[in-house]
């Protein structure tokens, strides 16, 4: 059974993958933990039809203090049994007046 932690999974890819990982067997994806800066209904619906397997951690990857919290989170959500993989799909963006030309 493997832990998997997904950053951004609030909604886009994170989200699909959080979906996609839940339609594999429990023995082998036993753990999603779904990180996201925000509320996500959909996420949230995940999490109830698959209780125990999908953990909601609050993260924003722009705060170190969110961060840290996150981390201690994970680290007690996993009862020391680690994590397997970590898909880091948050990104970071800063404002680009003319867009990605000036990037």
């Amino acid at each position: 059974m493997a832990a998997f932690l997904i950053t951004g999974s609030s909604r886009g890819f994170g989200l699909a993958l959080v979906r996609e990982l839940l339609s594999l067997p429990a023995t082998d994806v036993g753990k999603v933990i779904a990180s996201a800066r925000g509320e996500s209904p959909d996420l949230d619906e995940l999490a109830k039809s698959s209780p125990g397997r999908v953990v909601i951690v609050k993260l924003d990857v722009t705060n170190q203090e969110s961060i840290n919290q996150a981390a201690a989170e994970v680290e007690a959500k996993l009862e020391g049994k680690g994590l397997d993989v970590l898909i880091n799909n948050a990104g970071i963006c800063q404002y680009a007046s003319d867009g990605v030309k000036s990037m």
